[in-house]
């Protein structure tokens, strides 16, 4: 099932690192945060969120930040939404999420 995000909302979306042991990995244990939300027949980013421009940490968290201007920018449809990091070394690790997304329109009554 697809995630969905709706135009004119605001999410914060709290992202745990979790080691081959099961336990939480510090956040400062990784570098170059991105998330993005792709189109899936080109492969081509339309959102781009990197740390301190809507990513930041809490804790051991990585919190992405979909304000209300962002998500009211975003096109309606089925798209693919992914995050990831790069190791201390430079090396991007596998995502630690990527999933279709889907974003539905909200509409306003006129003023």
């Amino acid at each position: 099932m697809a995630a969905v995000i709706f135009q004119r909302s605001k999410y914060n979306i709290k992202i745990p690192i979790i080691g081959s042991d099961n336990s939480e990995v510090s956040a400062d244990s990784f570098i170059d945060p991105e998330y993005l939300i792709l189109d899936t027949s080109t492969g081509e980013h339309f959102l781009k969120l990197t740390m301190g421009d809507g990513i930041s940490t809490e804790g051991n968290l990585f919190v992405i930040e979909l304000s209300e201007q962002v998500t009211s920018s975003l096109i309606p449809g089925n798209f693919c939404h992914q995050f990831r990091v790069k190791n201390l070394a430079g090396e991007y690790i596998p995502p630690l999420f990527k999933e279709d997304v889907v974003i539905e329109k909200v509409h306003i009554s006129p003023s």
